[in-house]
């Protein structure tokens, strides 16, 4: 099954001009407002592509819910609702590319050969997307 979405790490920010550099990005407030445009850009590509971030890391090692939020926070600066994670891993078990185990720490998931499988397709279905913004973009 092919995917024609493209996980934050492939994102190219550049391309929509949030990184250029004017004579305006030097002047204090203009930089906390880009600062703030690119966390609000960041937080909803996150949770728009969600299901591939989560299993990007679940691709390291397996995790419970609770972890993939640290996570998410930790290298991400998102904080995303539990339930909204547990719906997300629900969903992609059902799909086949989780495995769960119940242990006393919960749920803890892990990829299964498709979801492994998905991991590897990524960079296409990157390359696949960026070509999709860049139509949607007119750049």
């Amino acid at each position: 099954m092919r995917h024609t979405f493209i996980p934050l790490l492939y994102l190219n920010f550049r391309m929509c001009g949030l990184n250029s550099q004017t004579p305006q990005d030097r002047e204090p407030g203009v930089r906390v407002l880009q600062q703030e445009k690119d966390l609000r850009l960041k937080e909803r590509c996150v949770k728009c592509f969600l299901d591939f971030v989560i299993l990007r890391l679940l691709a390291k090692k397996p995790m419970t819910g609770y972890e993939v939020n640290n996570l998410l926070v930790k290298n991400y600066g998102i904080m995303v609702a539990p339930n909204t994670i547990s719906s997300k891993l629900s969903a992609m078990k059902r799909r086949g590319w989780t495995s769960v185990v119940r242990n006393r720490h919960g749920k803890t998931y892990s990829l299964t050969g498709k979801g492994q499988e998905t991991v590897n397709n990524l960079p296409a279905i990157a390359a696949e997307t960026h070509a999709f913004i860049r139509l949607i973009f007119g750049s």
